[in-house]
């Protein structure tokens, strides 16, 4: 019997109660590269043994000793040789109420790398390497009692069948596996989650917790509307359809999660490519409005569709045109759309450099044409990027450009923007802070920047007549703002009364439909001749 344990293919060791090794054989000592002397003696502990689920093999052992079990197995990791071995714990009596435990163990890692070669076989797509439906529909179930809210995305690639028929299978096959690589790039923390769920169709679960909102999903979703795929020498595009389910509303495991999406698949292609459709009602008024807006966005930067209104301000005194503001809008089709209806949406989204550059070019030529100052409104975003002040400096030195800002902004970095405002005075330009009152109204910090113009915010101005609090308010800040030697501007003034106020008060400038709206162009020149310069 001692012969047979010793020459055993087995990994045989005999423990005592406290895992020291009392006894290994042959197997053990050529699997370890040691001698038995080198062995015997040491706790179980010097080879660093990992459960399956990946906690330590020794307390484990303990516990199970403490318990008085009858038999423990598992499969083991020995980080040492790199090794995963199916081992068996048994306890035997030896006399006394001495107990001592038989370890057996077998060398399984060959039979893992085949099993895992079979899983990818199985479970896996063996064109694109991504998991196909079955395992897909495995992965996900698995990670599903994990997540607290998720999406499940089906992309479809729109006219495939064109692709194939015109470049060839091989090439329509090489597409295929670059989209899987771009899936993969685009989502690197779904990367185990993408699949190819049919011939031209692929899959990904994305977790909520990845992304801010439902903009953040969209904006990343909507760089898969069109793929660019390299073949050759040749650029292929290549449009999408995409169908969105919503974890757990819309269902409770991938099959219910799957069939919704491809439902709202089925709907985004009735729209043409590119389109993408959310399953969840509750979700779709709120993920229509963003997709449209980006589609409008795309569009108007695309057609240039964005133009200028103008909208003057006066002199408080005698009411002679002082300057314009430049205030964006989308025109197509006859049809108006207001800033508010975009602005947020365009600052936040990956359009905002492209509309930057046609706002450096539209104001270029407007400031040749119009003889009066501009004043053009910036986000944040673009003023806390210096690549974008270095362009407006080079742009606009020296001529008559205004930039107006929100008073947060400012806030955010006082020691950025006073550098900024320094050198945008420096070159020429002024400097005005836009809705003045309505973000930190931290008056204190007006002593470090050293702006041209406060604007007071309208939702101040129309207080002024029958609000105390607001005229005092108002008066205070036009008083300061006056001591520091910054000017004041009065926005949406609509009155004669409020007007007497803010003559009274000694604001500088005056703005608002009292006076004049917003115009385009052609308008603003023929009631006010006086602007036209040089023609365009």
């Amino acid at each position: 019997m001692s012969q047979a344990l010793l020459k055993s293919p087995a990994a045989v060791m005999i423990l005592d109660e406290k895992g020291k090794i009392v006894f290994c054989n042959e197997t053990v000592l050529r699997g370890c590269g040691m001698s038995f002397d080198e062995i015997v003696g040491q706790s179980i502990e010097m080879f660093g043994f990992k459960l399956s689920d990946g906690s330590d093999f020794y307390p484990v052992f303990l516990k199970f000793v403490s318990q008085e079990g009858d038999k423990f197995e598992d499969v083991l990791f020995c980080p040492i040789r790199k090794r995963y071995i199916e081992m068996k714990v048994y306890p035997i009596e030896v006399g006394g109420g001495v107990r001592r435990f038989i370890f057996l163990g077998r060398n399984v890692s060959e039979q893992r790398k085949l099993i895992a070669k079979l899983k990818r076989v199985i479970l896996g797509d063996p064109l694109t390497g991504l998991l196909n439906v079955e395992g897909f529909e495995k992965e996900v179930n698995k990670i599903l009692g994990e997540v607290v809210e998720g999406f499940l995305v089906v992309i479809d690639i729109f006219n495939f069948t064109y692709i194939n028929r015109t470049y060839g299978f091989e090439v329509g096959n090489r597409v295929l596996k670059e989209i899987g690589k771009v899936l993969q790039g685009i989502f690197p923390g779904s990367k185990d989650l993408i699949a190819r769920l049919g011939a031209d169709e692929f899959g990904c679960f994305l977790r909520k917790e990845d992304y801010e909102d439902v903009r953040g999903l969209i904006d990343k979703l909507s760089l898969l509307r069109e793929i660019k795929v390299k073949i050759d020498e040749e650029e292929v595009v290549v449009a999408t359809n995409m169908g969105i389910s919503y974890y757990p509303r819309d269902g409770r495991d991938v099959k219910d999660l799957l069939e919704k999406a491809s439902l709202a698949l089925s709907e985004a292609k009735r729209g043409g490519a590119g389109e993408l459709s959310f399953f969840a009602s509750y979700m779709e008024l709120k993920a229509q409005k963003i997709i449209s807006l980006d589609q409008l966005l795309e569009k108007a930067l695309e057609n240039r569709w964005f133009v200028f209104y103008y909208q003057p301000y006066f002199r408080a005194e005698d009411l002679s045109l002082a300057g314009i503001e430049a205030l964006v809008r989308i025109k197509v089709d006859g049809k108006i759309y207001n800033p508010s209806e975009f602005i947020d949406y365009l600052e936040r989204s990956r359009f905002l450099p492209k509309f930057e550059e046609w706002m450096f070019e539209e104001i270029e030529k407007k400031v040749r044409r119009f003889r009066v100052p501009i004043s053009v409104n910036i986000s944040g975003r673009s003023f806390s990027k210096k690549g974008f002040v270095e362009r407006f400096l080079n742009k606009f030195s020296g001529k008559m450009v205004n930039l107006e800002i929100t008073e947060r902004v400012f806030i955010e970095d006082v020691g950025y923007a006073s550098e900024v405002i320094r050198r945008m005075r420096e070159k020429g330009i002024g400097v005005l802070i836009d809705d003045f009152g309505t973000g930190y109204c931290a008056l204190s910090y007006l002593r470090d920047l050293p702006v041209d113009v406060i604007k007071v915010d309208r939702s101040f101005i129309q207080g002024v007549v029958e609000n105390k609090r607001d005229k005092d308010l108002v008066e205070v800040i036009v008083l300061l703002a006056k001591r520091l030697g910054i000017e004041s501007l009065a926005e949406g003034v609509e009155t004669e009364e409020q007007l007497a106020i803010i003559r009274k008060l000694e604001f500088n400038y005056v703005q608002g439909f009292l006076f004049e709206k917003p115009l385009p162009e052609e308008e603003l020149l023929l009631k006010y001749p006086q602007l036209a310069g040089v023609a365009e």
